[in-house]
Parts: C-alpha cells; sequence; structure tokens
C-alpha cells in the first residue's frame, strides 16, 4: 500500500500532457529562449508563468515559460513592486 502511494504521489508531480504542450507551445513562441535570462531553456526545466491568470490584470505580457530561478525572481519582483527592483540595481 505505501508503494501506490509513493508512486501515486510521484505522478502526481509530472506535468500533464496537455501543460507539457502548452510549455512546448509557449516555448517555441520565445524561440527556445527564457524572457528573463534570455539563456536556452528545455521544456523539462520550464515553469510556466501565467501572469494573466495571477493577478487577473489583462496588462500584463501574458503567458511564457521560465527557467525556476527566473520564475522565482518574477515571482519576488511581484510581490515587492518595481521600486524595490530600482533600489536592488543600485546595490548591484
Amino acid at each position: 500500500m505505501s508503494l501506490y502511494k509513493a508512486h501515486r504521489r510521484i505522478s502526481e508531480r509530472r506535468p500533464s500532457t496537455a501543460d507539457l504542450e502548452r510549455r512546448q507551445e509557449l516555448l517555441t513562441r520565445q524561440n527556445g529562449r527564457c524572457p528573463v535570462c534570455r539563456q536556452a531553456l528545455d521544456v523539462a526545466d520550464s515553469r510556466l508563468d501565467d501572469a494573466d491568470a495571477i493577478d487577473g490584470n489583462p496588462h500584463d505580457a501574458g503567458a511564457a515559460v521560465l527557467h525556476a530561478p527566473c520564475r522565482q525572481l518574477v515571482d519576488l519582483v511581484r510581490s515587492l513592486g518595481g521600486e524595490a527592483v530600482d533600489r536592488a540595481k543600485d546595490r548591484v
């Protein structure tokens, strides 16, 4: 029984076929690159950033796929705001 539960938990972590297809479509539109760091990106390593779904803001750039650290950066910027980014740039 515990082996079954472990297998089920692992399989639930894998993205669905529809999710992978959507990521591939977005990655194709992005020319295989992350829009944040501009480095090459693989579908398996990508994280979906669906800005419209997150904020409900029609003026957002829309959905994209990013590297995991780039997605964390975007989430941080969203939570702190643009002014915090400007202050952080002064520190770098």
